[in-house]
């Protein structure tokens, strides 16, 4: 899909499922987007644009033709990048990811969390996240990354150190400061997982995580200060959808239908699964009556 890692500036309202709705609402652009003279509704960052490494800001036109091509200086410094979210203060975070070979995508930086300054757009470290000191040559680190306004929390996930055999990845809940520019880690739970977001479901708070291993999405409850409460617990399985029927949960987001749509990848711990030409798939679902009911693709 074109825009699979984009990231459009806009505000869906839609009514929610019942017992399912997003808790994300305080989200805002960066404070930088609206002296870049682009059109909002037509513009999208982008982590996935061919020939592009890094952060790619584009401005389409009416026919869907590239207006704008926009990346500041910094934005490849880390390399290739993956998923985007951004917070209350309109910092950007963005989780580094390798593409086809390790190019610009040291092993060793792979857990490293990074954010746009929201004032002079410079691309900058935020936290480096511990790898297992007994690391395989995976080239995976971050795969997944989100914001939960009320407790001003970041959660990521991690798979550093995993392989396809060996499971020893961990989600994160990474507390931020009054800056959104300093953070250190306040909670972590075990496992390999992909796609992260916290929803209000059946009025708990809860964060939803897709399994990196199986193709299955997951939730564990938040506390009011964003930690990590309970036993993890399975939502739904999407095993047997797709082409190949094994696909996993990447990116999760709502629709303007208020469905809950999982963006889907292929992926076995290798940079063959990387690759820009592999398909993503999306999956929809309803939540109704305490339960689960496909809705799509």
């Amino acid at each position: 899909m074109k825009l699979i890692f984009a990231f459009i500036f806009c505000v869906l309202f839609f009514p929610p499922q019942n017992g399912l709705k997003p808790a994300t609402s305080c989200k805002i652009p960066p404070p930088w987007f609206r002296d870049l003279n682009v059109n909002p509704a037509r513009t999208a960052l982008l982590t996935n644009e061919r020939r592009v490494t890094g952060l790619a800001l584009i401005e389409y036109g009416a026919n869907k033709e590239k207006k704008k091509v926009y990346q500041h200086p910094t934005w490849d410094d880390a390399g290739n990048l993956g998923i985007l979210t951004t917070s209350h203060l309109g910092i950007l975070y963005v989780t580094p990811w390798p593409k086809i070979n390790l190019l610009g995508n040291d092993p060793k930086d792979q857990n490293i969390l990074h954010y746009i300054d929201p004032q002079t757009q410079e691309l900058k470290s935020l936290i480096d996240i511990p790898i297992p000191k007994n690391k395989t040559n995976s080239p995976y680190g971050l795969l997944g990354v989100t914001y939960y306004c009320e407790a001003n929390m970041l959660y990521t996930a991690s798979v550093a150190g995993s392989t396809y055999t060996e499971e020893r990845g961990k989600i994160y809940a990474v507390s931020l400061d009054n800056t959104g520019r300093k953070a250190k880690i306040a909670d972590h739970i075990e496992g390999d997982a992909m796609g992260l977001l916290v929803v209000n479901l059946n009025n708990q708070k809860r964060l939803l995580f897709g399994k990196a291993r199986t193709s299955e999405l997951w939730s564990v409850q938040i506390d009011e200060n964003g930690k990590f409460a309970g036993q993890p617990r399975k939502e739904l399985s999407i095993f047997g959808l797709g082409p190949k029927g094994d696909d996993k949960v990447k990116k999760i987001n709502f629709n303007r239908a208020g469905e809950l749509v999982l963006n889907c990848v292929t992926f076995d711990y290798n940079l063959a699964t990387a690759h820009p030409n592999i398909s993503e798939n999306n999956y929809r679902f309803k939540y109704i009556n305490n339960r689960w009911m496909f809705a799509g693709y």
